[in-house]
């Protein structure tokens, strides 16, 4: 790379913060890969790293993976474009780590048909070759990819080798991602199922006019297993050539089952017989312009890590911060930095930056401040790791049931509700870590069976009215939804009254509150009430119904989508809480007390169900007032505030009970976080 020829690289390893003792990095640099095309960026950025040596353990290099070249052309070109580029890492104690941008194929411009069989490609749901596309039951693929692995990590033998997180079959059309079709997968599925498909009969049942459940799950294990086949090639590329680099994957969105209900098959067959391998969660990114947008990309880095996190060849939970487009500096870099702590806090274990791009224009001065920046969090990012080792995300978790794949859709994407009930302070979790509640929405409630009820309503579940009418419609022989009656649901209450008054609930503070959806009536003594109708005060509007699992429903006016005019006034929100800790043994372990700000509030748990701490990040553009949380059922006697670039605090203790303490917290500048450990 002619851009190399420029740096000379002082060597300095006093300061290099090592990687963990298990061999797998902390804090990674992701570089963008044109510094070829551009040696001015590329001495910028070298240069900036020997100014500021220490900040990482990898630095994480991207390439095309070949698929424009024969396997030995491309080893040729990762030589002469990487091999200089390792070197100079680790004579600065900085391991190398090598992405395969492209495996299966991002688009149909990736791959040129002039070397690509006809049949090494897939087709689609319209029974379309994609030139583009490589098929993983295709053992021209697996050759390919194979060899032209082996050439890479032969010649340039990084720390790590990461395939890029196109490996995956979902591409043909993201409402419709059921790709491959080819004579080949058909066959192999006709295999497993015990019947003969054709591409238009399978899709009748998979998308079509016959949808079968059975069918849909029996297709996502069918991927998931071809595509744990096919990962076996990188596994069988190292241990040809170098056995001491760490395989991982940079995985796509969490809420994909149509490569198999999890990535375990992938991360089994890189992981090989005795080894680990690495997850790098966080697909898509956010814009500072719509910085609460975070929220629902955490929730899938928070059940990736959750789910992945408890199989026993995981080495690494790595958050990606993929800034994709790439904008550089016109992304906040204490924004990103606030965002990667937060990714900390919801249960990744490492961090993998991403900043410079040469096609941007950015300044040495920019790429300074942006790795100053990094320095100056490091001491918070490595708090917040350190604090939530060994613990579990707790919160509501949405719960995603046994006939999953007999609904609409049958994609995990996060409901907007999820998103809204972090903007009101509600911590979320998901349903793999260790959830207080759950969430069940109409689509929830959808996907629930018979065999769902007992583990569902056993615990504190949160219901919006619509939602618990269509429980009731889906199964009538329920005793508890039948303790209560409810008239005029998803209308306006002033619709629904007789007198068509503007009718509003009202809570014990004297508080009134609009956009009321429904009348509930107690049928039940043992149904606790929290609110009241101005229109008719038999009938309140937030209550908690005990069910006959031993669990308590609390029932809501209803959780708003994000939109326009979303959220709901602090007397619903206080409402809502008093609700959930009558219906949580012991309360819900954290509740925070002071009303009017999008504050996300991220809850982690000993194993023993202990509080072991909380992560606080203002999503408002503003700073806050003094705060105050309450913690239940803590498993420290003594509390600290840790903050970015600032020292720890010891938490003033405003009022304390048994299993419960109000600590008060400082006011919150716009995008800040805080610890409290």
């Amino acid at each position: 790379m002619k851009g190399f020829a420029f740096f000379v690289f002082s060597i300095v390893s006093a300061s290099v913060v090592m990687a963990d003792t298990n061999g797998w990095p902390f804090a990674i640099l992701r570089s963008y890969g044109s510094y070829e095309a551009n040696p001015k960026f590329t001495e910028q950025v070298f240069a900036a790293q020997a100014r500021h040596a220490g900040l990482f353990n990898e630095i994480w290099f991207g390439g095309d993976g070949g698929l424009d070249f024969t396997a030995k052309e491309r080893g040729e070109n990762a030589l002469k474009s990487n091999l200089g580029i390792r070197e100079r890492c680790h004579a600065l104690g900085i391991q190398f780590s090598y992405q395969q941008g492209y495996t299966l194929g991002h688009n149909a411009d990736m791959i040129r048909r002039k070397h690509v069989p006809e049949d090494a490609c897939v087709v689609d749901s319209a029974g379309v070759r994609r030139h583009g596309l490589l098929c993983c039951t295709s053992q021209w693929t697996r050759d390919y990819l194979r060899e032209t692995a082996k050439e890479i990590i032969s010649r340039i033998k990084p720390d790590s080798f990461w395939p890029d997180d196109d490996l995956r079959l979902c591409k043909d059309n993201w409402r419709r991602p059921t790709i491959c079709f080819c004579p080949r997968c058909l066959e192999l599925f006709s295999k497993k199922v015990g019947r003969k498909f054709t591409r238009e009969g399978l899709m009748d049942e998979l998308v079509g006019k016959k949808p079968s459940a059975a069918i849909r799950r029996a297709w996502s294990e069918f991927n998931g297993e071809q595509l744990g086949e096919f990962a076996k090639v990188y596994r069988e590329a190292v241990d040809a050539v170098s056995p001491k680099t760490r395989l991982g994957f940079q995985i796509a969105l969490s809420g994909n089952v149509i490569d198999g209900e999890s990535w375990r098959t992938i991360l089994e067959a890189l992981a090989g017989r005795n080894g680990k391998a690495g997850i790098r969660p966080g697909g898509l990114y956010y814009m500072d312009s719509k910085p609460r947008e975070l929220a629902e990309k955490l929730v899938m880095v928070a059940r990736e890590s959750a789910r992945c996190g408890k199989l026993p060849v995981i080495g690494q939970r790595c958050y990606e911060t993929e800034n994709w487009p790439h904008i550089g500096a016109q992304k906040n870099a204490n924004g990103q930095m606030a965002e990667c702590a937060a990714a900390l806090a919801v249960g990744c274990d490492s961090i993998a930056f991403y900043w410079g791009a040469d096609q941007n224009g950015e300044s040495a001065d920019t790429y300074d401040f942006w790795l100053e920046t990094v320095a100056a969090w490091r001491p918070f990012h490595l708090a917040v790791r350190d604090a939530f080792l060994n613990t579990s995300l707790g919160g509501i978790a949405a719960y995603h049931g046994s006939n999953f794949f007999a609904t609409n859709g049958w994609i995990w994407h996060e409901e907007g509700e999820m998103s809204a009930i972090v903007d009101m302070a509600f911590p979320i979790t998901v349903t793999e870590a260790s959830p207080d509640a759950y969430f069940l929405n109409e689509r929830c409630v959808s996907a629930l069976g018979e065999d769902d009820l007992q583990k569902v309503f056993s615990r504190p579940v949160v219901m919006s009215v619509a939602s618990f009418q269509a429980l009731a419609r889906q199964f009538p022989k329920l005793g508890f939804t039948k303790k209560v009656r409810i008239a005029g649901v998803g209308r306006e209450l002033s619709l629904v009254t007789t007198k068509r008054t503007n009718g509003y609930e009202m809570f014990a503070s004297g508080l009134k509150c609009a956009n009321v959806k429904a009348l509930v009536y107690p049928e039940s003594k043992d149904v606790l009430t929290f609110s009241k109708m101005t229109v008719d005060e038999s009938a309140c509007g937030t209550c908690v119904i005990p069910t006959e699992f031993g669990g308590k429903v609390v029932l809501v006016q209803e959780f708003p989508n994000h939109g326009p005019h979303y959220g709901i006034p602090g007397c619903r929100r206080h409402g809502m809480y008093d609700a959930l800790d009558a219906a949580t043994p012991g309360k819900f372990p954290v509740r925070l007390l002071t009303d009017g700000y999008a504050i996300a509030v991220w809850v982690r748990k000993t194993a023993d169900g202990r509080t072991a701490g909380v992560f606080l990040h203002n999503l408002g553009l503003g700073e806050t007032q003094p705060l105050e949380l309450a913690i239940r059922r803590g498993a420290s006697g003594k509390w600290t505030l840790s903050r970015p670039k600032r020292d720890d605090l010891t938490a003033k203790v405003i009022r304390s009970a048994v299993d419960e303490v109000v600590l008060a917290i400082p006011p919150m500048g716009a995008f800040e976080t805080i610890l409290v450990h």
